[in-house]
């Protein structure tokens, strides 16, 4: 069995003289649109959730989900810092940091359809708490925590939207000894609460799926609740779907690590993933799910997916060497940041840049153009693709930095980045940005 880091074992401390080293651990090469050429560094992922093969498949249906209370949010009593002000056309802004967002190790965002701006982190030294964050414009921000309770914790949040309301969902740990290729934290299940937008409160949380569950993607269409999780007891992954009180759960045979979720036009979840072979596209089908290898995606990881209309797929992946354990291979020629569509007809795959790192990719759903920022070392880079045009790059943000995405307004076009920032010494914490 394969297996990864979780987000949770980031440690939100660096030291001067560790940056010092890692610096000069990395040459990375940027390079656009390239065929395989001179090897750059590897690089860890900067998120990972614990996967591995599974031989078969199976259906779990017409459960009932319980429903688990927990403390109610607590709101921080510090303001948001000095909202940046908006920058010119094409350029970013500069990064303002989201109050009450310290020792975090990573961040998710969304923008619903009223332009509202929406983040949610793992965050917490020594122990891990869901924090939020809400923005009417993206600059200044209300945030508040959503405690864990006693002798748990909680972290790798996901958002969704169905209508006017909010989903929240997340892992639940327990806290226990681990060790080497152990993070230490014992799956008790996958949560989600809920909020109406603009100014509702938070639902107490509800279970959903097993308890050896930890989630790695989460979508929501309609009154359908669509998760990827990992059982940690069997070292499996599965696809689950959550109508009612009915719960259909499809094991995902060789799902090697992490996976992305994306529900279509037609309200069906498709689901990339890293598989035994490379990156994988599959979905339900025939009361299994299926699915099929992307042509030159062997050594992938760490896909990230999204869909246009008429379900045509989008995809960014890395590929390095990520080995699980205590050790890893060196750098390959064909290391960096991949791009896949099979808007065509057919799978299609490039490599955009060397650089190796997290990626996150966005959407305009009327043009087809596509944005995108991968993490390089000391820097995060902004890559565009009209519809039918080349990969074009340039530098969005120079500093170190985690677990980076990307959105777009769907009520302005303007792009928004989130990321976790990590000072020389210090906590980390949360950093914004945005174009127009």
């Amino acid at each position: 069995m394969t297996s990864q880091p979780r987000s949770s074992v980031v440690v939100p401390y660096i030291t001067a003289a560790a940056a010092v080293v890692g610096l000069a651990a990395i040459v990375v090469l940027l390079g656009v649109g390239q065929t395989p050429g001179a090897a750059p560094a590897s690089s860890a992922p900067p998120v990972a959730v614990r996967g591995s093969a599974s031989p078969g498949a199976s259906l779990i249906a017409s459960q009932s989900v319980p429903s688990v209370p927990s403390a109610a949010p607590s709101a921080l009593p510090a303001p948001s810092a000095t909202p940046t002000p908006t920058p010119a056309p094409g350029t970013w802004s500069k990064p303002a940091t989201v109050a009450g967002f310290d020792t975090c190790f990573s961040v998710v965002a969304a923008i619903d359809d009223g332009g509202t701006h929406h983040l949610a982190a793992s965050c917490g030294s020594p122990g891990n708490e869901i924090r939020y964050a809400v923005s009417t414009d993206g600059h200044a921000w209300t945030t508040s925590i959503l405690k864990p309770p006693t002798g748990r914790s909680e972290l790798d949040p996901q958002l969704a939207f169905a209508g006017d309301t909010l989903y929240l969902a997340y892992s639940r740990v327990a806290p226990e000894e681990g060790g080497c290729g152990d993070d230490g934290l014992a799956d008790v299940g996958v949560y989600y609460r809920t909020r109406t937008l603009p100014s509702g409160d938070w639902s107490e949380p509800t279970r959903i799926g097993e308890v050896a569950d930890h989630l790695q993607s989460f979508r929501v269409s309609g009154s359908v609740i669509h998760a990827t999780v990992t059982d940690e007891k069997e070292g499996r992954t599965f696809y689950e779907t959550l109508s009612g009180s009915t719960l259909g759960r499809y094991a995902i045979a060789d799902a090697a690590g992490s996976s992305s979720l994306r529900v279509g036009d037609d309200g069906k979840g498709r689901v990339a993933y890293e598989s035994t072979k490379g990156i994988a596209y599959g979905m339900v089908s025939g009361g299994q799910f299926s699915s099929v290898t992307i042509p030159n995606s062997t050594g992938g990881w760490n896909p990230v997916l999204i869909l246009a209309p008429g379900n045509d797929a989008y995809l960014l992946w890395n590929r390095s060497d990520h080995g699980a354990g205590c050790a890893g291979g060196g750098p390959d020629p064909e290391d960096g940041t991949y791009f896949a569509t099979n808007a065509s007809g057919k799978w299609v795959t490039t490599r955009i840049t060397t650089l190796v790192g997290g990626a996150s990719l966005a959407l305009d759903p009327a043009t087809r153009e596509l944005h995108a920022i991968v993490l390089g070392p000391n820097r995060l880079v902004y890559f565009h693709r009209a519809a039918g045009g080349a990969w074009t790059h340039e530098n969005a943000v120079r500093r170190s930095a985690a677990s980076a995405v990307i959105r777009q307004d769907p009520t302005t076009g303007a792009l928004f980045v989130a990321y976790v920032s990590y000072p020389i010494e210090g906590p980390s914490f949360i950093q914004v940005t945005g174009r127009r």
